[in-house]
């Protein structure tokens, strides 16, 4: 498994399941010995695809695609820009 850390996102992916939980294992360790900790209610836990940095990211297909709404506020932004 891998873990990667966006600004304040982190993602851990694993091709199996005993390796999503031991990446995991890991990261929490390191989030614990630190003093950090993840917010619940941003937790998503077995998910194939995720919102990231503006993106829907499909871990599973190594796809990513922008949002409508971050591509709908930058399009507000350029409009009103003019």
């Amino acid at each position: 498994g891998w873990c990667r850390h966006y600004q304040d996102d982190l993602v851990v992916a694993a091709a199996t399941s005993e390796g999503l939980l031991r990446a995991l294992a890991s990261a929490l360790r390191r989030l614990r010995h630190r003093a950090m900790r993840a917010k619940p209610s941003k937790t998503l836990l077995g998910a194939r695809r995720v919102p990231l940095l503006g993106h829907q990211v499909d871990l599973e297909a190594g796809e990513r695609r922008p949002l409508p709404e971050a591509v709908r506020a930058v399009l507000t932004e350029a409009l009103a820009a003019r």
